[in-house]
């Protein structure tokens, strides 16, 4: 169930948290000291933050990879958590939003 709500005039989506939390990779547990597997935890976190920067960049799997040069499989692999994009892949890709990005931008300031 995906439901709407208006908060002092602005639009939120609200959905059910195991659908939220199931969109994004999952951190690995914490251990005893509260500490995480530093490799596990670098990847989830590279994950969030490129599925956070395409879906504000307006961008879906398959866009992305066609802008930045990859396969469609690469950017799911990277988004998945479990894969090390090599620093070249990144480059591509973040030059990629950043250009959709800044496209959104300069055609919203013309309208």
């Amino acid at each position: 169930m995906i439901g709407t709500l208006n908060i002092n005039g602005v639009d939120y989506v609200v959905i059910p948290r195991a659908e939220y939390e199931g969109r994004w990779p999952k951190l690995p547990p914490s251990d005893a000291r509260g500490e995480r597997p530093a490799k596990s935890a670098v990847l989830a976190m590279i994950a969030r933050s490129l599925i956070r920067r395409r879906t504000e960049a307006g961008l879906d799997q398959k866009r992305l990879a066609a802008l930045a040069g990859v396969r469609a499989e690469t950017i799911s692999r990277i988004e998945s958590g479990r894969y090390r994009p090599r620093r070249e892949t990144m480059h591509r890709i973040d030059q990629a939003i950043a250009s959709a990005a800044g496209h959104a931008a300069g055609a919203g300031a013309s309208r």
